[in-house]
């Protein structure tokens, strides 16, 4: 086999009448073990190689938590009939076997402590990425069959431009798909979500001070409280897609984990720029 990364081109030696009427399956940064199996014949048919793990994830904190160059992969039907005395071209549109997320915070309620670069540890926001697909499958898979927390990390200082929106760093996740509820039920199959641990002064003499324990000192006029609060992804995750959540922070959180309010976001799903290249990202 032989190549041309420029092109996009791999030339086979392979006679027509092997190869007609058949599938033609283009694998890119395929991991290692992928490749022994197909080498020896452990995977000698589609359906196995569908079916086959590609990669697990231990963690979802980083874009290196799903290691580049990205596994791709497409498939195309070969024309029944070739030609018998000219090269034959068959073009197969492959595609990231994940996709790309960009989340931004915006801190819109008074009480909050927005990000900054000499925040006290008390003044500091975090965000945590919870119950995301730790598998990527060269085929579809709809459930999550193995899930993985992320690592607690600061979100970002805002910049100049935006004072009041943070964007944490973007990341690779892998698809799912539970938009038939009937075939998984909420309860066993929640979508994945971010948990975010925010400061806040929430002042004297009202509600709120009754439902959070005292900070350092017992004063909530001066001293900020972390609140929390959850975003919960959609339902349907596609490979090859890139999403930017646009979340926003209008009210007061949960004093802990447990109860954390599901906060309001609008989506964006976007074609993922740059388009597929050799060996890609």
């Amino acid at each position: 086999v032989n190549g041309s990364v420029s092109s996009q081109t791999v030339y086979l030696d392979l006679q027509r009448t092997d190869v007609q009427g058949l599938k033609a399956v283009a694998l890119i940064n395929l991991p290692s073990a992928i490749k022994t199996d197909l080498e020896n014949g452990t995977i000698s048919t589609l359906s196995q190689l569908q079916t086959k793990v590609a990669h697990t994830i231990t963690a979802v904190m980083t874009p290196t938590s799903i290691t580049t160059p990205l596994i791709m992969a497409g498939e195309a039907d070969v024309p029944t009939t070739l030609n018998a005395t000219a090269d034959n071209t068959i073009n197969v549109d492959v595609k990231r076997l994940v996709a790309k997320m960009e989340v931004n915070v915006y801190y819109e309620w008074d009480k909050l402590v927005i990000p900054k670069t000499t925040a006290a540890a008390n003044e500091k926001s975090f965000y945590t990425y919870k119950s995301f697909d730790s598998k990527t499958f060269i085929g579809v898979d709809n459930a999550i069959s193995a899930r993985v927390d992320g690592t607690e990390t600061e979100v970002p200082v805002p910049a100049t431009a935006t004072p009041k929106m943070a964007t944490l760093q973007a990341v690779y996740i892998n698809e799912y798909n539970f938009s038939n509820r009937t075939t998984y039920p909420l309860a066993t199959n929640p979508a994945p979500y971010i948990l975010l641990k925010v400061p806040a002064i929430l002042g004297e003499n009202n509600d709120l001070t009754r439902l959070f324990p005292p900070p350092a000192g017992g004063d909530f006029s001066k001293t900020p409280v972390f609140n929390y609060y959850k975003v919960v992804l959609p339902e349907q995750i596609d490979r090859n897609c890139y999403y930017k959540i646009h979340a926003r922070i209008v009210g007061p959180g949960a004093p802990t984990e447990n109860g954390a309010p599901v906060i309001q976001f609008s989506l964006q799903v976007l074609p993922w720029s740059p388009t597929i290249t050799v060996p890609g990202a």
